[in-house]
């Protein structure tokens, strides 16, 4: 009937007109209610529930567009952005709504996440402090998800900036929280090491292994997030461009629904669309299925230190037991026990090992059977390897006690340490000795090289551990050498068993033989390193430790 009363040309313009009429009376109202609701937490008027509000109203204009096709596009968009005009504030500060919708949330996971040790303490078994830790692991992603759907929504793709980081924020935070729980569950179990050494069940391993696993499994769905994120910014950059080439060219003979809503997020931050479509074309300028670790910094260092923090918990309940028996290594009375008179060498054999070592080799040779069931597991298998970067430096702490008795100096002396620690070319400075090369891994299967990986860090502890402790003994009869040496031949035999890759460590051996050699026969170990000029800070480390064990033994050289 407008075309009638008022031509063709001029029908659009005047429905136009008619339409930011009908809605004017209603913007004020509406507006006020729709603010209230949006920052009162209601359920029943959430973000969620106003983002929907938002689609339908969109939807209207995408219907409305074709009455009011002859309007020009500039016409068109002003009185869109009048009908729109409620969501406008939303629209612009969506980072500070998405923080007021999500807080509830948050302060769910966050005091759910402080239940962790509560939890841990009164369960004899960890278990169900790894189902806890798991559930709030997972249930992140899917707030973060809602968050990117609603910028779609009232974004259309304007700020992703600030959108994109927001939801980075919020992920990182989370997963803070949780290494952090974790963090001071290793804590615990290194402050009560009694209590942890003799609560130790293989069952545990099981379970400290799924945490493990559910740290690989954030890095698959940070990724997995990551690509989806980047699919969707695609998309919106598709759309913004579409949108400005629109614009160029004059209206449509239809816009979308999603073309409505890029119109008005464009009129809304009223700047140079281009400056919008070179944000995000700079945030997916990878391939499509590749994760960009620039989108995602907080949580990419967030996920690096939940799955450290996870590798010290495993290794702080494997090495629970090391811990107690190996405490007081350097104290016990048998290292003074005075000779009983015989010299018969057949003597020598009858010494046993003494219970600490013994207590130590057991264990580790029960957490093969530990490790096992896990391993054998593809899919868990698969995950826990995500997580299992850098896996030696869970076992540097005694290693740098070690450097510090022999004078090296942590931060200065790191490589040195690292050096020492790895001893796969201290041959080459142990001149008294022959070690045969390790075996070649390269056609172990994943299981078994994943048990070997951590059999291989306990063990290197264990070892680190003993050559610190050995060197704090302050005296040793010749009787308290001889068990000595009998401790160091077991332990030796019980990595041997293990066939793990780089052990027994050479220092073991090494030292075992200072300990039997006699005063001319140590000089000479000590007057060969001299004529070999003393090949930098390695080989006046290892002077200083055999200088220890020839004090201890009360050898004056």
């Amino acid at each position: 009937r407008s075309t009638a009363v008022f031509g063709a040309e001029e029908s659009p313009k005047v429905t136009a007109k008619v339409l930011r009429e009908c809605f004017r009376p209603l913007l004020s109202s509406f507006t006020a209610r729709l603010m209230s609701s949006a920052n009162s937490n209601s359920a029943t008027f959430s973000l969620e529930v106003i983002s929907t509000t938002y689609k339908a109203t969109l939807a209207f204009l995408s219907l409305a567009h074709d009455q009011v096709l002859g309007a020009g596009l500039e016409m068109i968009v002003d009185i869109f952005s009048v009908v729109a005009s409620p969501f406008i504030p939303i629209i612009q500060d969506l980072v500070k709504q998405e923080v007021e919708h999500s807080y509830a949330d948050f302060v769910r996971l966050e005091n759910a996440t402080k239940k962790t040790e509560e939890i841990f303490a009164t369960n004899s078994s960890i278990q169900k402090t790894v189902d806890h830790l798991s559930l709030l692991c997972a249930d992140i992603f899917p707030l973060a998800k809602g968050s990117l759907v609603r910028f779609e929504v009232f974004n259309c793709g304007c700020k992703a900036a600030a959108t994109i980081a927001n939801i980075d924020s919020r992920i990182g935070n989370h997963i803070a929280e949780l290494s952090f729980a974790i963090s001071t569950l290793s804590v615990s179990m290194t402050n009560e090491v009694n209590r942890a050494a003799d609560k130790f069940d293989e069952q545990d391993v099981q379970g400290a292994l799924e945490l493990l696993q559910m740290a690989g499994m954030f890095v698959n769905d940070l990724q997995s997030f990551g690509v989806y994120t980047q699919e969707r910014l695609r998309s919106l950059l598709a759309g913004l461009d579409a949108s400005i080439t629109l614009e160029r060219e004059g209206a449509p003979d239809s816009l979308s629904t999603g073309e409505v809503g890029v119109l008005i997020a464009r009129k809304t931050f009223r700047e140079d669309s281009e400056v919008h479509s070179a944000d995000l074309s700079s945030m997916c300028s990878v391939g499509s299925n590749q994760f960009h670790e620039e989108n995602f910094p907080v949580s990419y260092q967030a996920g690096q230190k939940l799955a450290s923090a996870c590798r010290m918990f495993v290794f702080d309940l494997c090495y629970a037991v090391p811990r107690k028996w190996l405490a007081s290594m350097s104290t016990l009375p048998e290292w003074t026990e005075k000779d009983d008179g015989n010299t018969d060498i057949m003597s020598s054999y009858s010494i046993l090992p003494q219970s600490y070592i013994t207590h130590v080799g057991e264990h580790i040779l029960a957490l093969v059977q530990a490790l096992e069931p896990f391993a054998s597991v593809e899919s868990s298998l698969t995950l826990s390897k995500k997580a299992m970067q850098n896996m030696k430096f869970v076992a540097i702490e005694p290693w740098r006690d070690l450097a510090s008795l022999i004078g090296l100096v942590q931060g200065e002396d790191d490589d040195v340490i690292d050096f020492l620690m790895e001893g796969k070319s201290l041959p080459d400075f142990v001149t008294i000795s022959d070690f045969e090369e390790d075996e070649d891994e390269e056609d172990m299967d994943e299981s078994h090289r994943f048990c070997n990986e951590w059999l291989g860090v306990i063990s290197s502890a264990v070892t680190g551990r003993i050559l610190e402790r050995m060197l704090k003994i302050q005296a040793l009869s010749e009787k308290g050498r001889d068990h000595l040496v009998t401790d160091i031949n077991y332990i030796e035999n019980v990595f041997s068993a293990l066939g793990v890759s780089g052990h027994p460590h050479p220092l073991l051996s090494h030292f075992s033989t200072i300990l039997t050699l006699n005063v001319d026969d140590l000089n000479d170990v000590l007057s060969k390193r001299s004529d070999l000029g003393y090949r930098g800070k390695m080989d006046g480390a290892l002077v200083s430790a055999e200088i220890r064990i020839a004090k201890m033994r009360n050898v004056l050289l």
